[in-house]
């Protein structure tokens, strides 16, 4: 780590391989943590469908609770799939968290993300929801509900709206 970034090669078998890129600080004087990442990576010969891609996103956490999540992606075709436009997807989810209980830390979120000419040019898919997350700090364990919905649109097709909804928990060894 060098002044909060690090940096990762990869290669793997059939010539496929990725570089990234990641930042993290604490900025104590504006009560704010930021972590960074982005990666480009090729396919090689792994895939027919893309050839390369690059990806990223950022998050910061604010000491009144207040925080946000940001990224973003795309990937370029084959050039045999040249009637479909390289796809593009974004995500945003702010949120927020507070020791409300005795317990643990309290979380809240939203998000919104969407990626345009996934699987066909012209597609706009659309993703939104909320969640909410109880810590219970001395058993190591997360109580969690969250409701999704996902949207596709497609020119001569009509695709009902998914809603996904649940509740869990995530134990920490």
């Amino acid at each position: 780590t060098i002044m909060g970034f690090k940096a990762g090669l990869t290669h793997v078998q059939g010539d496929a391989w990725d570089v990234s890129l990641r930042y993290a600080a604490n900025y104590e004087q504006f009560g704010l943590k930021v972590a960074a990442g982005m990666a480009y990576w090729n396919y090689g010969a792994r895939t027919k469908i893309a050839e390369d891609a690059i990806g990223g996103s950022i998050s910061a956490l604010h000491s009144s609770g207040l925080n946000l999540t940001i990224s973003s992606g795309t990937f370029n075709r084959e050039t045999n799939s040249a009637t479909i436009d390289d796809p593009v997807g974004f995500f945003v989810k702010p949120g927020w968290q507070a020791d409300l209980t005795p317990f643990g830390k309290t979380a809240f979120s939203v998000h919104y993300g969407g990626t345009d000419d996934l699987q066909a040019q012209g597609d706009e898919f659309t993703s939104w929801g909320v969640a909410a997350v109880q810590n219970f700090d001395k058993v190591a364990t997360e109580l969690f509900v969250f409701f999704r919905e996902y949207e596709l649109e497609r020119t001569g097709a009509n695709f009902e709206e998914i809603d996904l909804g649940g509740v869990g928990a995530r134990v920490k060894f």
